[in-house]
Formats: C-alpha cells, sequence, structure tokens
C-alpha cells in the first residue's frame, strides 16, 4: 500500500502545489489536497501511477515512500 499523503507532503517539500501536482497527473486540485489531508484514501489507478511517475521524477527514491504488499 502507498503511504499517498506522504507523497503528495514530499513533492510539496521539493516545490509542488497540489494544483501543479493535479494538472500535471490529470486530476483535480481538490482530489490531491483530500489525498495530503487523509481525506481520501487513494486515487483512482492511473492518477496514482502518474503521481509515482512525477514522485520519481522529482524525488527519485521510491524507497522514501511506503510501500507494502
Amino acid at each position: 500500500m502507498v503511504d499517498w499523503q506522504m507523497t503528495i507532503l514530499r513533492l510539496n517539500n521539493a516545490g509542488y502545489t497540489c494544483g501543479m501536482i493535479a494538472a500535471r497527473v490529470g486530476s483535480n486540485q481538490q482530489h490531491i489536497a483530500r489525498l495530503a489531508r487523509l481525506e481520501v484514501e487513494q486515487p483512482k489507478f492511473l492518477v496514482g501511477v502518474k503521481i509515482l511517475d512525477l514522485y520519481h521524477d522529482v524525488v527519485g527514491d521510491f524507497e522514501q515512500i511506503r510501500i507494502a504488499a
């Protein structure tokens, strides 16, 4: 399971606002903000994949995201 809140917060720390993330992944700003506030547990599959791709491009290290089977 991906820790979406931590993923979004680390992207924020790297200079990406929720609006910027939303634009890059084809979602809306409110949905990304809800992920960051834990109001939504997980994004739709394709949005999640795009968030992880963006995270990899910006932060670079998947070990920082909690991924559990």
